[in-house]
């Protein structure tokens, strides 16, 4: 994702949406409890980020957990052949 902009906003109940843009149209989108006023638009930024590296490191915990939830939908299809396995060096009679 090619970031292009980013947003700050308010949220209800004291909490901060920070979204990130991507030249394709990708969005994500960090809520945030915001829990005293000194959290400024830059620092509200640096928590998102901080977040999103937490979430990508320690992410494959909440996949194995949730690949039972999605069943097969996401996984790799695999790929079937009809022909013969024949050794190099061999001829098939």
């Amino acid at each position: 994702m090619q970031l292009i902009e980013t947003h700050v906003g308010a949220v209800s109940d004291g909490k901060l949406l920070v979204e990130f843009v991507g030249e394709g149209g990708e969005l994500v989108s960090v809520r945030m409890i915001a829990d005293d006023d000194s959290l400024d638009d830059s620092h509200a930024v640096r928590r998102a980020k901080e977040m999103l590296v937490q979430l990508t490191a320690f992410g494959n915990e909440f996949d194995e957990a949730t690949q039972s939830l999605r069943g097969d939908l996401f996984e790799e299809p695999t790929l079937q052949s009809d022909a013969t396995d024949v050794t190099p060096g061999s001829s098939e009679h």
